[in-house]
């Protein structure tokens, strides 16, 4: 009997985690690809090696918004995902990047427009995130994540976003040699 339930339990871990990779897979395969201006912080951690730790604009825009509803921040009644808008952006130099994603509202059941996608977010400790808030390197390539100020994503349907490259700010991705 003891060994049913090892089984049973098992059975729904690695059936849990073969659901989730396919549903990361999927994202990557599907998702809407974005650029996410971001703001880089502190880019190491003792105990897990280098990492940037990244706080994308849009936060703040949520944060913003929530604050103009009149609504306390951590309240679990305000909504969960953005309304954001693709489009392009001018560099100095005048090229033109692609995907950069902009705040347009908080989702209030409007039907998305053209060039529209959701983005997830959650609230933790009065702080809105709405993607990865790091993102781990090898050690030593610290320096070359520096330049970093997109952060590129795949976006699902739903709003989910999974983080797969930091961008330089002609919205290259930074592949460090």
């Amino acid at each position: 009997m003891r060994k049913a339930y090892i089984l049973l339990i098992l059975t729904v871990v690695l059936t849990g985690s073969v659901g989730m990779i396919a549903y990361r897979e999927n994202m990557l395969a599907h998702g809407v690809d974005a650029l996410l201006p971001l703001s880089p912080r502190d880019p190491r951690a003792l105990m897990t090696g280098d990492y940037m730790d990244l706080d994308y604009q849009v936060n703040h825009a949520v944060a913003e918004a929530l604050r103009s509803l009149r609504e306390d921040i951590a309240s679990r009644q305000h909504p969960r995902r953005a309304v954001m808008r693709l489009g392009t952006e001018k560099t100095p130099e005048g090229d033109t990047v692609p995907n950069i994603l902009t705040f347009v509202r908080l989702d209030d059941d409007t039907p998305l427009g053209a060039e529209e996608v959701f983005l997830a977010f959650s609230v933790r400790d009065g702080r809105v995130l709405s993607a990865s808030p790091a993102f781990h390197f090898q050690e030593g390539q610290g320096k070359a994540y520096e330049q970093a100020r997109y952060g590129r994503l795949r976006i699902s349907r739903s709003g989910a976003s999974l983080l797969t490259a930091l961008c330089d700010a002609a919205g290259k991705e930074i592949r460090p040699e």
